[in-house]
């Protein structure tokens, strides 16, 4: 069984890389978004964030989740059913 990052600080992974991880993603999304019009300064400007850990679902996900009530993922059959999970 794979160990699975915790989805908050813990003495083994501290506050600060949590937030540091979040915050590059944000800040690479916040550049694309800013220069979305100039494919060249986009082009030159971005890289992805490299962070030691990172877990998509508890890092990135869970933290736009906060304090937030509303229906994520909406399930849409080809028949246009829908469903909120």
């Amino acid at each position: 069984m794979t160990a699975r990052t915790p989805s908050g600080p813990t003495e083994e992974f501290p506050a600060e890389e949590f937030r540091t991880a979040t915050e590059e993603f944000r800040a690479a999304r916040d550049f694309l978004l800013a220069h979305r019009e100039d494919y060249a300064t986009a082009y030159e400007g971005f890289s992805w964030p490299r962070p030691t850990r990172f877990n998509w679902a508890l890092d990135r996900f869970d933290r736009i989740a906060e304090d937030n009530d509303r229906t994520a993922p909406h399930l849409v059959e080809e028949d246009g059913r829908r469903t909120a999970m």
